[in-house]
């Protein structure tokens, strides 16, 4: 398959022209159209300027330009793709490569995110009403026996009543209270309370069904 160079020396060769002669024509350097025929595009100026050169050459010698130039994007196209490729890749490892440095930052940069988070639930637990939890029991539940076990979850420091009455919370923040039922429908008021006041209640309704 002929190059653009090829196609072009081939036709001025046949026409018994010579590059001075077609240089001084169509107002090209004579270096230029020898780079052109010897395909040494390289060293020329950016493409677009070359395809002005090949059109007016290929004019010069009555071949049609347009099927002159597809070949010569066809042979430069994939070799300015492989350019590109290769660049880029060359670009990739230059950015990205690692080094111990970059793992110093990296860590810093782990443990500020931590250290915020923290600093963050710390603050939200400071400032908000404390989670609660209850297991049970559970809202408008029927129950036979007079007792009624009251099971639940907050902050392990937040005070913890259970129809006003102060119960102890574990260490993980579970607490458990033993109410006594009168018949008919019971309300049960749990509230946790946390250091600055800020408070949350839950009341569950819940019937002793008479025997």
């Amino acid at each position: 398959m002929k190059t653009t160079g090829e196609i072009l020396r081939e036709a001025r060769i046949k026409q018994k022209k010579t590059l001075e002669e077609i240089s001084q024509k169509i107002k090209i350097p004579q270096a230029t159209l020898e780079a052109i025929e010897k395909d040494q595009t390289q060293h020329l100026p950016p493409h677009i300027f070359v395809k002005g050169f090949i059109r007016n050459y290929a004019l010069e010698l009555n071949l049609d330009p347009e099927k002159v130039l597809a070949v010569f994007r066809r042979d430069h196209l994939s070799l300015d793709q492989k350019k590109t490729i290769s660049h880029g890749n060359k670009e990739l490892e230059k950015n990205f490569s690692w080094s111990p440095r970059l793992t110093g930052i990296s860590l810093s940069v782990s443990a500020v995110i931590i250290i915020l988070a923290f600093l963050g639930l710390q603050l939200k637990q400071y400032f908000l009403a404390p989670p609660l939890i209850i297991f049970t029991p559970k809202e408008g539940e029927v129950v036979k026996g007079e007792s009624l076990e009251v099971k639940g979850k907050t902050l392990p420091d937040a005070t913890v009543l259970v129809n006003d009455e102060l119960i102890s919370v574990e260490f993980d923040g579970s607490f458990s209270y033993t109410v006594k039922l009168l018949s008919g429908e019971n309300i049960i008021k749990i509230k946790a309370v946390n250091r600055r006041g800020k408070e949350v209640e839950i009341r569950r309704h819940v019937s002793l069904q008479g025997s």
